[in-house]
């Protein structure tokens, strides 16, 4: 983070902490405590995987990824958090009082815990909004740290050329020495997308080769160009709507070379490269990076499994993720069969 980056604007629907009741402080406190305690769990563990690479000699030659995460904090806690987040693709509402009866359970076996959006919100600091919100850096930016003693010289610097996820596969390819892979098991493989990061390794100051990357999720979108950042915000992710419809949304433009936080909107002052932007983001992504022409706004609440209309459970799955499971919400009629073995 640039040195001197102040907070990007809150969004409204978030409380203040000294405005919150006692209860609400005390509940909230024991989420942030049990989200803390994961973290911290993880952090042993890929500690863990790394004492085991080196135990077998290999770490001079392994190129070690370490993403903090895999999107910006989580707001699907929506206001008060969830002590089941079941719950929330259901769109049943948990209460206050409702989690507080369950607070010494709370990240337990018996639980599947959600902690509020405000603590998305603080933890995707210095940013406005969340995961869900793919058109803001707070839904996407990760800290990243390479590490590879045999290939990368430098120890403890930055980089601060823009690049994304799809740009890990090829930089382990080029590491490697291996080509993209044109077939897998007589499949034939889309061009890989990425670039690889390899060129930044040795100079902290080379000019980024990623040019262009489009972000969208549930009707929030944005592209990257050139330095440049249009964005638009069509549902926040405590809401189970959008606002407007796709064609009403509002753009926003921001020069992320001197905004990081992106709280500087200057579409108004140059409307010509902010109409260009998603004229160039329709050219450049149609049937490419998102392989469709539509804007897909349906979340899992409104049904993403989509067709899955039967399916059937059996013995040794723990674990039935909801997109490939069959829609029993509140909001659908369901039917079960089962067969009982006797003896």
């Amino acid at each position: 983070m640039p040195q001197g980056t102040k907070l990007a604007p809150k969004p409204e629907d978030i409380k203040d902490w000294d405005v919150l009741t006692a209860d609400e402080k005390r509940l909230f406190a024991r989420q942030m405590e049990v989200y803390a305690g994961f973290g911290e769990y993880t952090d042993v563990e890929v500690g863990r995987l790394i004492e085991a690479i080196e135990g077998t000699g290999q770490m001079d030659n392994t190129l070690v990824f370490y993403i903090v995460g895999d999107n910006g904090t989580s707001a699907e806690g929506t206001m008060n958090g969830l002590f089941n987040e079941l719950t929330y693709f259901n769109g049943v509402p948990e209460t206050v009082a409702g989690q507080l009866e369950h607070l010494d359970e709370w990240g337990g076996p018996s639980t599947y815990p959600h902690m509020a959006a405000g603590w998305a919100v603080a933890g995707d600091t210095p940013f406005t909004w969340t995961k869900q919100v793919a058109s803001n850096f707070g839904g996407t930016r990760n800290g990243m740290v390479l590490h590879s003693p045999r290939r990368i010289q430098a120890k403890g610097e930055i980089r601060s050329q823009f690049h994304h996820v799809i740009d890990v596969a090829p930089t382990v390819l080029e590491a490697a020495g291996l080509p993209e892979p044109k077939s897998v098991n007589g499949t034939r493989q889309a061009p890989i997308e990425g670039v690889s990061l390899i060129y930044s390794f040795d100079d902290a100051r080379a000019d980024g080769r990623r040019k262009t990357q489009y972000f969208e999720m549930f009707g929030n979108r944005a592209i990257y160009a050139d330095g440049w950042y249009a964005a638009t915000i069509h549902k926040l992710p405590w809401e189970s709507q959008p606002r407007v419809a796709l064609a009403d949304d509002t753009w926003q433009l921001y020069d992320i070379r001197t905004d990081f936080r992106l709280a500087n909107d200057l579409a108004a002052k140059n409307p010509a490269k902010l109409i260009g932007t998603p004229e160039r983001r329709a050219a450049e992504t149609t049937f490419t990076q998102s392989d469709r022409s539509e804007i897909e706004t349906r979340t899992v609440r409104d049904g993403v499994a989509g067709a899955i209309k039967a399916g059937a459970f059996v013995p040794g799955r723990h674990r039935q993720p909801i997109g490939h499971n069959t829609l029993t919400g509140s909001r659908f009629a369901a039917s079960f069969t089962s067969w009982l073995r006797r003896g």
